[in-house]
């Protein structure tokens, strides 16, 4: 699958956290339990019947500290009561162990382990953790990667209504992945995710008009996809949308607006906006110019794996070292020239 297609993981594994929280407190057909508005009535209603080894109660209290994790310890709490719920075979509290273990939430980053709950989940036939399963197979993530496995997985969960496995089953028959390319089929998946107001379908179709890929090239149509999936905080999509305004493809050349949709997709550690914000700091363009914070930025895209990054980063630095001598020069100088005032 071409690289662009996977830039829009890093704002998926958001997506299903934040949805696996919301969507977990009501179950898919019928609302079993809806947490409290704060932490302390939820660990009211739920706390006893956790603590009494009830796997239902355990993970309401699990996404309850989940909800509040930006306190301390709270992610930890989250994770242990998922694990306690997991172990007694809940699909979406090993949904949510897997996540955390992706996502190094309350515990150590493991993959591996990420993989292993995950899979769990999804052998109970759970529609979105049989999406990210996909995910998983698709990019080796605790395992080797395995396309076919990933259609497989995307298809099952499609067939459940998941609608953004129903996307990326479509980018899989974009690309040829694990699957015989068929644009056709491609567009069919994109259209119908699109009905259901789907930002990954969004995403993936601005890119089919801004190629011409299955559909006649159509620029200012891929534009206004790419912004109505950026306004979902997709990274990818605001990576393109910035693109647009920069090159002026599919609405009028503002650099303003590209500066601002790239720092966005950065702010999410997208390698390709990261390097071209860090491009236009190094240049001045759009932005004053500014080494050392091209210097951040292209350091930061080449932990993100950019293949260009590094090369820049040593420009930056003789950059920085020329600034520093001159600096010191102008200081130099100065001191001089008050010295030879004061002799007067």
């Amino acid at each position: 699958m071409c690289k662009r297609t996977f830039q829009v993981w890093g704002a998926l594994f958001g997506l299903l956290f934040a949805f696996g929280v919301s969507w977990a407190a009501d179950d898919s057909s019928v609302v079993r339990f809806r947490l409290p508005d704060s932490l302390e009535d939820a660990l009211e209603s739920f706390l006893p019947e956790a603590e009494e080894g009830d796997s239902e109660f355990q993970y309401l209290v699990g996404l309850a500290y989940c909800r509040d994790s930006s306190m301390p310890g709270h992610q930890a709490k989250a994770f242990a009561w998922f694990l306690k719920s997991a172990q007694q075979n809940h699909a979406e509290a090993q949904l949510m162990l897997a996540l955390c273990y992706e996502g190094g939430m309350g515990v150590e980053t493991d993959v591996r382990q990420a993989f292993f709950w995950c899979k769990k989940a999804a052998d109970q036939g759970l529609g979105v953790a049989l999406n990210h399963l996909g995910s998983m197979y698709l990019l080796g993530v605790g395992t080797d990667a395995r396309p076919e496995e990933a259609v497989s997985c995307f298809r099952k969960a499609a067939a459940q209504g998941d609608v953004e496995a129903l996307s990326m089953l479509g980018a899989c028959y974009v690309d040829g992945v694990g699957v015989e390319q068929d644009t056709e089929r491609a567009i069919a998946c994109f259209t119908e995710a699109l009905e259901k107001r789907d930002p990954l379908a969004m995403f993936f179709m601005g890119l089919c008009y801004a190629d011409g890929n299955g559909v006649p090239k159509d620029s200012r149509e891929a534009f206004h996809l790419f912004m109505q999936a950026s306004l979902h905080d997709l990274p990818s999509a605001q990576f393109h949308l910035a693109q647009c305004y920069e090159k002026g493809e599919g609405t009028e050349r503002d650099m303003e607006q590209a500066i601002r949709w790239y720092a966005k997709a950065a702010e999410q550690d997208d390698e390709d906006a990261l390097f071209c914000l860090a491009s236009c700091y190094l240049k001045g363009i759009g932005v004053p110019r500014d080494a050392r914070k091209a210097e951040e930025l292209f350091r930061r895209a080449d932990q993100q794996g950019h293949e260009e990054a590094e090369d820049y980063l040593e420009v930056c630095e003789d950059l920085l070292r020329l600034e520093e001598r001159r600096s010191a020069a102008a200081g130099k100088g100065s001191s001089q020239s008050d010295g030879e005032g004061g002799q007067k």
